[in-house]
């Protein structure tokens, strides 16, 4: 393979979303195996004030770090659950709020958590097409926000275990594995993101009455089936040429 277009790959499978599979086993007759998950997240919030008045809200788009190890069992090639544990950059984005007294251009907030997942597959495995449908339920650890003001000038926050947000963040998603390799998903947080009692440094947040989000998520991931080249064992063996460049 071409060395360029091998450095091209590589890049390219950095920006978007990579999914790589590791070692199947047989465990009692069921398929196991482990999927390492990195996904990119556009993340859409319903947030209302006490008043009732819908913000400007925008899309979050989030890369780093959306990381996850999830555990895949096939009880046959149709049916099957899938579980595992999770890092997420989880947030939402606001234009021309104001936020103590100061009108801001835009608002970003987030919080990375930690969260645990059980979902349940269908469809054809051998094909690597299903449907699955779960829950997570998420711990945030870390706030952080950044204020965008009129002049350009960023103002950057955060804070460890901050009270500023719900400390837990439960979710329900539905997703399809496509044949091609491709993974889409929507998830819904079902409690509010923001803590509506909350009244300290980050601003007034009882002033949200409402502040929900919901993400699409896409991911890519390699399917490598028995006696097929994946192009990870293909990275592999060009390593040697891509350090004597």
């Amino acid at each position: 393979m071409n060395k360029k277009l091998m450095i091209l790959l590589l890049l390219t499978t950095t920006v978007i979303s990579f999914n790589s599979f590791g070692q199947k086993e047989q465990v009692n007759g069921k398929k196991v195996y482990v999927q390492n998950v990195s996904d990119l997240m556009f993340q859409l919030s319903e947030t209302i004030d006490t008043a009732n008045n819908a913000f400007n809200n925008g899309v979050k788009t989030t890369y780093f770090f959306n990381y996850a190890e999830m555990i895949h069992i096939d009880l046959s090639n149709n049916y099957g659950m899938i579980t595992g544990l999770s890092i997420r950059n989880v947030g939402m984005k606001t234009f021309d709020e104001t936020i103590g007294n100061i009108n801001y251009d835009k608002v970003k907030r987030r919080v990375f958590a930690l969260g645990g997942s059980v979902a349940f597959k269908a469809g054809s495995f051998s094909k690597h097409s299903f449907i699955y449908a779960g829950c997570e339920y998420e711990i945030a650890f870390h706030y952080r926000q950044k204020l965008y003001d009129n002049f350009g000038k960023i103002i950057k926050q955060g804070e460890w275990l901050s009270t500023a947000t719900n400390r837990f963040l439960p979710s329900t998603f539905i997703g399809y594995q496509l044949p091609s390799g491709f993974n889409i998903q929507m998830k819904y947080y079902l409690n509010d993101f923001l803590n509506n009692s909350y009244k300290g440094v980050f601003g007034d947040f009882t002033l949200f009455k409402k502040s929900q989000i919901i993400c699409f998520i896409l991911s890519y991931q390699l399917n490598k089936s028995k006696g097929e080249t994946s192009i990870l064992d293909k990275i592999e063996e060009k390593k040697g040429d891509i350090f004597d460049l």
